[in-house]
């Protein structure tokens, strides 16, 4: 079995960080795992997607992923792109971080988390990754959140791992029954 996360963020949200983490967390578990970003040559701040494929098996695919799984977006903002939301399936789940649910009229199931409100709160900054991370895993079990700590744990230093764990945890907890 396979699953493909497409994230869409804008640069400097950590999108691409939030893509690698996930794979490292997959492997640390015995999958195998696929993970790369797409953005042009754009300052900070421009629209930025990155990937993750998370398999039982060698994934040989080497391609953008159109159909998600998970389509995570740290940005409500970039909803206004409807190339965003494009692929979508009946069985996917969007993981939008939105200071209340939103009603979309998109296949699949729609999880909002006010990810910048916890992220001012933990880093003083709008910092979601992390967050968002912890809300995708609770939602799929891809990998077990222990996996995630123990990735965090190896990529900061200790501060930053401390607070990017409490994130984590925090956006695993805020998730459940979030469904809008």
């Amino acid at each position: 079995m396979q699953i493909e996360v497409r994230f869409h963020g804008f640069g400097g949200e950590g999108v691409v960080r939030a893509s690698e983490i996930l794979g490292q967390a997959a492997v640390k578990c015995g999958k195998w795992a696929q993970s790369f970003p797409y953005f042009g040559t754009e300052i900070r701040g421009a629209a930025v997607k990155a990937f993750t494929r998370v398999g039982d098996a060698p994934i040989n695919a080497r391609c953008f992923i159109y159909e998600p799984d998970i389509l995570v977006v740290t940005n409500q903002s970039l909803l206004e792109d409807k190339e965003v939301l494009k692929g979508l399936k009946d069985e996917s789940k969007l993981i939008l971080n939105a200071p209340e649910p939103v009603a979309l009229d998109v296949p699949g199931k729609v999880y909002t988390i006010n990810a910048t409100k916890i992220g001012y709160e933990i880093f003083k900054k709008p910092i979601v990754n992390t967050i968002m991370l912890g809300a995708l895993i609770k939602l799929t079990d891809m990998v077990p959140l222990e996996a995630l700590k123990e990735v965090i744990n190896e990529e900061f230093s200790k501060n930053l791992a401390e607070l990017n764990i409490e994130a984590i945890t925090i956006g695993y907890e805020t998730i459940a029954n979030k469904e809008g």
